[in-house]
């Protein structure tokens, strides 16, 4: 009997310190508190539900199936007789980064202008044009236009050395340090730079955000800007 009343006491006083420990939590009934539906629209995010999930492939170019040469490219080219002696194997060209198939042919830049300089004919404008196309009018002006080698009977070969590339500036503002601020941890946003170089045909918002560290964050804000010769 003294057992349970033992029990009996301590459960009693285990109550009252639980009943202390609620009456000293602070309240919040002096302040005055606006139910969410009264909200001005002004002072809300923007809705959630609203709000729908985009492909990657949105952010980058879309494919072509085929490459059209531009100012900055350089080309492999073999003209037997002009550009190479006859019975001569071609130059091969291996690419540095191993993307690119190799090349056969000696190097030809195509201008600022789009076109190509090459020995005994006026330049060629081969901007926006295939490799077939750009092979097929070299044939034509050495032998229907100027007349400089027999129909049929030359080889030549025209593939691409090196892409152009397109130089672009990325700054992001997504990057933050931690650091300790009155005893308490904030991270500190801080914007960084990258100056990258995109392939041709790569040179869109997918591929500069990778070469740049990946996708942002959860707590980045959700807004790109591209500015284009100073105009966005």
């Amino acid at each position: 009997m003294l057992l349970l009343r033992n029990k009996s006491l301590a459960s009693l006083s285990f109550l009252a310190l639980l009943m202390s420990g609620c009456g000293s939590l602070p309240t919040f009934d002096h302040l005055d508190a606006v139910p969410a539906h009264r909200v001005p629209q002004t002072l809300l995010g923007p809705s959630k539900s609203d709000m729908q999930e985009i492909s990657l492939s949105r952010l980058r170019r879309s494919p072509t199936g085929v490459y059209e040469l531009g100012p900055n490219d350089i080309l492999g080219v073999y003209i037997e007789t002009i550009l190479g002696n006859a019975g001569d194997v071609p130059p091969v060209h291996f690419p540095e980064d191993g993307e690119q198939e190799p090349a056969i042919g000696y190097p030809v830049p195509i201008r600022e202008d789009g076109t190509i300089a090459l020995p005994l004919i006026p330049p060629i404008d081969v901007a926006g044009l295939t490799l077939a196309d750009t092979q097929e009018l070299i044939r034509k002006a050495y032998t229907v236009d100027r007349r400089i080698l027999p129909p049929g009977a030359s080889r030549i070969i025209v593939t691409l050395i090196k892409r152009r590339q397109h130089r672009v500036l990325v700054v992001r503002e997504e990057g933050g340090a931690t650091s300790r601020v009155n005893g308490t941890q904030e991270v500190i946003k801080r914007g960084a730079g990258y100056v990258v170089d995109l392939p041709a045909y790569e040179n869109d918002l997918l591929h500069a955000l990778n070469e740049t560290g990946g996708l942002p964050g959860m707590d980045a804000q959700n807004e790109v800007l591209i500015i284009r010769g100073g105009a966005m």
